[in-house]
């Protein structure tokens, strides 16, 4: 049944996380319309989210955790239309989509959200953090990254992956990441990670400096 208020849709979204929509639905059919695409923001029964959507207290932050999958576009989009007081986004995430990453991004970027990192926001999850009108990483968590990979033969025929990554690296880019830095990521295997230290971050422009970096 369809959230009929504001009301209703905080109460269903802080007793059940906010636990995501999985659907094969068009990226730029999310970012388009996004309350015709998610007017009920529950899963389907039958299947197991792979992600969580979960608000604050305060109704200023919400949490995405897990494996970035299918609808997490959407139910981001669907959960801003109805809370305009959300201006953090807080992620926790070991990557997966990268065509939904990229759609959460623009999400983020058209918003002006800020990002933070709770533990981790590796490989596609770093598209949503670099997108953060003001970025953060909370103490003992980390960034990762490394190069795109198809793991799909049948993909693999039509998907170019150093074509993709070059076509994210102009967010990073847009958010003046310093090339240097870009380069590492181009040069990190598909099949590692690279976890770059604060210092290597603040001094990329990956991550904004908090007053303790500024007294050190």
């Amino acid at each position: 049944m369809p959230v009929s208020s504001g009301d209703k849709f905080l109460k269903v979204a802080r007793s059940a996380a906010l636990t995501g929509i999985i659907g094969l639905v068009a990226v730029s059919t999310y970012l388009g319309k996004p309350s015709q695409a998610t007017s009920d923001p529950r899963p389907p029964p039958d299947l197991t989210p792979s992600y969580a959507l979960t608000l604050s207290d305060d109704n200023q932050t919400v949490e995405l955790s897990g494996r970035i999958d299918f609808g997490a576009t959407a139910h981001l989009s669907y959960l801003l239309e109805h809370m305009p007081e959300v201006t953090l986004i807080r992620l926790s995430s070991g990557g997966g989509q990268i065509a939904e990453a990229r759609g959460l991004a623009k999400v983020v970027e058209r918003l002006a959200l800020a990002t933070t990192v709770a533990e981790e926001c590796s490989s596609a999850c770093t598209l949503v953090f670099v997108a953060g009108q003001q970025r953060h990483v909370e103490s003992g968590a980390r960034l990762g990254f490394h190069r795109y990979s198809v793991r799909s033969a049948t993909a693999a025929q039509y998907i170019d992956p150093a074509r993709e990554i070059a076509r994210d690296m102009t967010l990073f880019r847009r958010a003046n990441v310093k090339e240097a830095f870009l380069t590492q990521i181009l040069d990190t295997p598909a099949e590692s990670m690279w976890y770059p230290s604060r210092g290597e971050l603040l001094a990329a422009g990956m991550i904004d400096p908090q007053p303790s970096d500024l007294r050190n």
